[in-house]
């Protein structure tokens, strides 16, 4: 049995006044050492990087290769 590989998750930031970011750079920095949990952010990348080490990205094919050192963000 092979296992399929699934696109990375999206995350959406929600209310940028709310908690939503900080609980995403939080889980960003508890999962970035296993890439099996690799996911982005579509939101403010100058947000995220108040929170976190950030990179901004424009194609789900680079979320791989960031995640490990920083929180990959689909900047709007």
């Amino acid at each position: 049995m092979t296992a399929e590989r699934s696109a990375p998750l999206i995350l959406t930031m929600g209310d940028p006044a709310g908690c939503g970011p900080q609980i995403t750079a939080a889980a960003w920095k508890m999962l970035r050492d296993d890439p099996a949990h690799a996911f982005a952010v579509a939101g403010p990348v100058d947000l995220y990087s108040e929170l976190c080490d950030t990179r901004a990205i424009s194609r789900l094919s680079e979320v791989g290769l960031q995640f490990s050192t920083s929180l990959p963000v689909l900047d709007t």
